[in-house]
């Protein structure tokens, strides 16, 4: 067994969503990290102590069939910022990665069409602007 000071902690915000809960049974049966999960149901201030816990960030949550521009604004947008605002106040050197998709599932939906233009140009503004200024 591991010696618990060698045991990297990682977060994964996401962790209800498909791609996180197979990322964490992976990680789980490698047995070398402790894990620590993020979901819709938690608050800003308990990812707050989530992000001052970890190690290391595997962020995964987004909204990617918003009903409307404000749910991928306050799921994707301000989530995200708020991730490295809190790793920057904490004054933190914590890896992130940072995984989202666009779909599209029904092209008859104008909306959501609309939606996953503006997804992509945000993420990249989000690359751009919140992470490209982080410190080195």
């Amino acid at each position: 067994m591991k010696d618990s000071a060698s045991i990297k902690k990682v977060l994964v915000t996401g962790s209800e969503g498909f791609i996180a809960k197979n990322l964490i049974q992976k990680l789980n049966e490698i047995g070398s990290y402790s894990i620590i999960t993020f979901s819709k149901s938690q608050t800003i201030d308990e990812l707050e102590q989530l992000v001052h816990d970890s190690d290391f960030i595997v962020h995964l949550a987004g909204e990617n069939r918003p009903k409307n521009s404000q749910d991928f604004d306050i799921n994707n947008i301000q989530l995200t910022k708020n991730i490295c605002n809190l790793i920057t106040a904490q004054d933190r050197d914590i890896p992130i990665v940072f995984s989202s998709s666009t779909q599209d599932n029904e092209p008859s939906h104008n909306a959501r069409n609309s939606l996953v233009q503006v997804n992509n140009e945000t993420h990249h503004k989000i690359i751009k602007e919140v992470l490209g200024g982080m410190r080195s």
